[in-house]
């Protein structure tokens, strides 16, 4: 089932207010920034004012790896990291090359591999599916031959039992008919208007089952609509804070905890005061190749 309207999405949650919710995922895969830097432009967060790549400082990002890396265990989450890669420096995005999400005909999570549009981060997505194979987790590929990346763009909620699509810069819209007749699998679809955000998770978060954080300039209105259909409550993001510090791309594993870069004050405010606690971290160096909290981890089930 495809839902792309505000009025479809009322009513589909209408009727699945009385379904349970589906076993929450519990495991963080990461992997290593040994070969991190910015080495290419596919996004504008690449470049300086110049046109130049920006410099990483190899040393500093190691830190800011590490420092999120002992927030998700201090937060009871268990932990994993693929080895670093030359010539692939943006493999430490680990939520672009693989969806986790739950098989209706297997009754289980299981992992759908992307297809990544650029031709840079394409060799990525082969060191993952041997990782999950090597673990007993069952690993699919697509059919459709078109773009897909990921966690990047489709986020499945567990709480709703829903995939939230976003389709546009990164993502083909077309994959996710894919998505639904082959795993039984409802999506929200949602476009993506914007370059600034490129992929859902820079500009969308699920805060809990109630609430959201939007950027609204991302959606277009009946994108809006849709997700105000979908939630009770819509944080909306300061376009500033998440331009300068990708607070958008913040991340919740448990309902109540919220790991975001530092320096988003009005955004942090907003969290505390619907009760949520911020855990502000530094990923500044991995903001330079246009990533952040959500993009540096993948959420799946182990």
């Amino acid at each position: 089932m495809i839902i792309e309207n505000s009025l479809s999405a009322l009513s589909f949650l209408r009727d699945r207010r009385s379904v349970p919710s589906l076993p929450s995922f519990d495991s963080i895969l990461m992997a290593s920034p040994d070969f991190f830097k910015v080495a290419y432009a596919i996004n504008p967060y690449m470049t300086d004012e110049s046109g130049n790549l920006k410099q990483v400082d190899s040393t500093k990002a190691r830190e800011q790896w590490e420092g999120l890396r002992r927030t998700f265990i201090e937060l009871g989450l268990k932990v994993e990291a693929i080895p670093g890669v030359e010539n692939l420096p943006d493999i430490v995005f680990t939520a672009n090359q693989t969806f986790p999400f739950w098989n209706a005909n297997s009754h289980r999570y299981e992992i759908l591999l992307s297809h990544m549009r650029s031709k840079e981060r394409s060799p990525e997505v082969s060191f993952f599916k041997r990782w999950f194979e090597e673990r007993g987790i069952t690993v699919h590929e697509l059919n459709y031959s078109g773009a897909f990346e990921g966690n990047g763009d489709a986020i499945f909620s567990p709480a709703h039992g829903v995939v939230f699509g976003g389709y546009g810069p990164r993502t083909d819209k077309e994959v996710y008919q894919e998505l639904s007749d082959r795993f039984h699998l409802p999506i929200v679809r949602l476009e993506l208007r914007s370059k600034d955000f490129y992929h859902l998770d820079t500009c969308f978060s699920i805060l809990s089952k109630e609430v959201a954080a939007v950027q609204p300039e991302a959606f277009t209105k009946e994108g809006l609509l849709t997700l105000q259909n979908v939630f009770n409550q819509i944080i909306e993001i300061p376009y500033q804070e998440n331009i300068e510090f990708f607070c958008g791309n913040c991340f919740c594993p448990d309902g109540q905890n919220v790991i975001l870069q530092k320096g988003s004050e009005t955004f942090e405010k907003q969290l505390v005061r619907l009760g949520f606690r911020p855990w502000a971290v530094d990923t500044s160096e991995f903001m330079k190749s246009g990533g952040s909290v959500f993009c540096l981890k993948l959420f799946y089930r182990g």
